[in-house]
């Protein structure tokens, strides 16, 4: 006999990063809130108008408290409301996004008892007022049953019936309970360690309860125990995985290197240790040129971005293959040129102050220079997605120019994760049990490791 459930079959996760999720889950979350924001400021508006109307002192003192506790809820429900805004405006460069979307949706459940409770409250004064006081409490009686039954006791079933075929956010399934923990240092802003896709995830003894931290580290569990045969059997098979996913990068890479490419026509002037030059100029000779937008932050460089310029190596392997790699700051030379003796770097660095190249390349955002446009999305899209940070200042990026003759094309430019491969810090980190451990902006210089305090870069 066929299952009658058989229409419903579970849904696959959907293929995203810790990060990406978080950032989808607010982007609804965001839009929800500006829906109800709308309802609040309806009710608070009417509310408002009322006690300015020639029949307000006809209401008696039952009417008169009901009227407060109506106004009172309105704007409890909205301060509620636009609280996960001031939260995410504190913690956005924390690299705290999930930990932001749990905080709101249990805001944005209390304020939706709040506002549902200021509309009962609402229902009742006008009834009260019209009808009588028999009919006005079977009425919000009525009505307070059904914001209820609608708002709460609806979406809860909906979820217990669709856990029985959906399958739930998560990045993938568990691990085997490890039988025993090790003791790791962790970092000074952040006892959670980052995973392979970036994100955090705290981890504890086996069982998964908290326990005390012991001097210097926290309990980190381990992978199971198995035999090698077992072991063998989980390697191979994570194995095809890999192929898998190499094959897959190769494929990217190929449509990378066949995108169409945009002619280069308006001059750029830098400023490096050789004085001024041109785009041309940082090829070196060489027929591409790979340009590391290096975000600069008060009197130093990023330390994300730092940590990407120590991953970088000896050019010769470079210049063999046609390709010249340099960094660009909208920073002043001088800055750039003693940051960079301080940390010890031999690439290329050059400061494009006074030119318009970090606003054209997305590296670099005012609107009163250039239209805003970041990784792809302009204001209004990184507005909505959360990412305001990214409206103002320097950001981090990457472009590649190729130079046929004197002319000059750009083939290509990636923002964000899309840097994340020239990190080799994490390619390594990556292939061991406790992965990363570290978000990229808890980081810090090489050279501050004994002494690093706060990271704000994002």
């Amino acid at each position: 006999m066929a299952d009658v459930d058989s229409s419903r079959t579970r849904q696959p996760a959907r293929d995203e990063t810790p990060e990406e999720r978080a950032d989808r889950n607010m982007v609804e979350l965001l839009h929800e809130l500006r829906v109800l924001q709308t309802g609040v400021q309806i009710i608070f508006a009417f509310l408002l108008g009322v006690a300015f109307t020639n029949r307000f002192p006809l209401l008696n003192d039952t009417q008169q408290y009901v009227y407060i506790a109506a106004l009172l809820l309105s704007v409890l429900s909205a301060a509620v409301f636009a609280t996960p805004v001031a939260i995410h405006r504190g913690l956005f460069h924390c690299g705290e996004k999930a930990l932001i979307v749990s905080l709101s949706t249990r805001l944005t459940k209390l304020g939706l008892w709040l506002l549902a409770m200021a509309l009962d409250c609402v229902v009742f004064l006008i009834i009260d007022f019209v009808l009588g006081r028999a009919q006005a409490l079977v009425l919000t009686a009525v009505v307070a049953a059904t914001f209820v039954g609608l708002w709460f006791v609806f979406p809860w079933v909906l979820r217990r019936y669709a856990g029985r075929g959906c399958s739930p956010e998560r990045p993938a399934p568990p691990l085997p309970r490890p039988t025993h923990a090790v003791s790791v240092p962790v970092s000074k802003s952040s006892d959670s360690l980052t995973g392979p896709a970036g994100g955090a995830r705290r981890l504890g003894p086996p069982g998964g309860r908290p326990s005390p931290e012991p001097p210097g580290g926290t309990a980190v569990e381990l992978p199971a125990v198995v035999s090698r045969e077992q072991w063998r059997e989980a390697r191979t098979a994570l194995l095809q995985e890999e192929k898998a996913a190499t094959a897959l990068l190769d494929r990217i890479a190929e449509r990378r290197r066949a995108l169409p490419m945009v002619e280069v026509v308006k001059p750029y002037t830098f400023v490096g240790r050789d004085g001024e030059a041109t785009l041309l100029d940082l090829f070196d000779g060489q027929r591409q040129l790979i340009v590391y937008h290096f975000m600069w932050i008060g009197d130093a460089g990023c330390s994300s971005c730092s940590i990407l310029a120590d991953n970088m190596g000896h050019p010769a392997h470079l210049k063999a293959t046609n390709t010249s790699l340099v960094m660009v700051s909208r920073a002043p030379w001088p800055d750039i040129d003693g940051f960079q003796k301080r940390m010890g770097w031999s690439t290329p660095w050059y400061s494009s102050h006074g030119s318009d190249f970090n606003y054209d390349y997305q590296a670099s955002a005012d609107p009163a220079i250039a239209p805003i446009e970041y990784n792809y999305m302009n204001q209004a899209e990184l507005e909505a997605k959360g990412m305001d940070y990214f409206l103002s200042g320097d950001n981090h990026g990457l472009s590649v120019f190729l130079r046929d003759g004197d002319q000059v094309f750009h083939t290509y430019s990636t923002y964000g994760r899309g840097c994340e491969t020239l990190v080799n810090t994490y390619s390594y980190l990556d292939l061991t049990p406790m992965g990363r451990q570290r978000y990229i902006n808890e980081f810090p210089h090489h050279d501050t490791y004994e002494d690093a305090g706060e990271h704000h870069c994002h």
